[in-house]
């Protein structure tokens, strides 16, 4: 059979070959530099495609890439095993610092309700202040694509469709704001139970006040005796 292929000049191919384009695959592959598809993702990539620049020069060319696909694959993994690990970035417990500092201390000076009431606002602001700050990250990575990429942006629901199409690059970033959601709803229910308690202490001291049932002032007028009229 293999004379046979021989004959007209067909090779058959040996070991593993890309499932995209069907070319010959090196041994422990990663990557398919004729067509850049990415075998451990099934995603492509580009530029990586290699144009024939002679023999030498192609297998030189392809080492190289290989390499540099298996380094990028191990950057990959590295960055994804520290944001599942790693948790919150260090600011988000420094704030929480300040924040359990700043309760302590507004409980012993302020009325109950209103250190509940500030304390809610300040974690519904701060989830607010970060999640803008997610938002650029990802406008970023949309201008760093491309600048046409990044404008669409301001065009409504692109920013959806991006996030859909470009997650392996912005998944992360949606992902971290939405893992502030909690922090938000919980602010939220600090500033209801403000309301709740009273913002101030006089509300507190002088409910008595408003509480106590009123009746309507009784005038009692006694009548002159006749002997008064007569001394007058």
């Amino acid at each position: 059979m293999d004379d046979l292929f021989d004959e007209v000049g067909i090779s058959a191919k040996k070991g593993a070959s890309c499932p995209k384009c069907h070319a010959e695959l090196k041994p422990n592959a990663v990557l398919c530099v004729a067509c850049g598809f990415d075998l451990q993702s099934g995603e492509h990539r580009e530029g990586a495609k290699i144009q024939a620049a002679g023999r030498g020069g192609h297998d030189l060319a392809a080492d190289d890439l290989l390499a540099r696909a298996a380094r990028q694959i191990e950057i990959d993994k590295e960055e994804d095993k520290k944001n599942l690990t790693h948790g919150a970035p260090a600011y988000v417990y420094l704030f929480g610092l300040v924040v359990i500092v700043a309760f302590a201390g507004m409980m012993f000076t302020l009325p109950k309700g209103l250190a509940f009431y500030i304390t809610g606002w300040s974690l519904v602001v701060f989830v607010g202040v970060i999640q803008v700050y997610y938002g650029i990250r990802m406008v970023i990575v949309a201008f760093q694509e491309g600048p046409k990429y990044g404008f669409l942006h301001f065009v409504p629901f692109y920013s959806l469709y991006y996030l859909i199409t470009r997650w392996d690059r912005v998944g992360k970033w949606f992902m971290k704001s939405l893992g502030m959601i909690p922090l938000a709803i919980f602010g939220g229910l600090l500033v209801g139970l403000g309301l709740l308690l009273g913002l101030t202490h006089q509300e507190k001291e002088d409910s008595w006040l408003y509480d106590r049932p009123r009746h309507p002032a009784v005038c009692l007028v006694e009548p002159l005796s006749r002997s008064s009229h007569s001394l007058a």
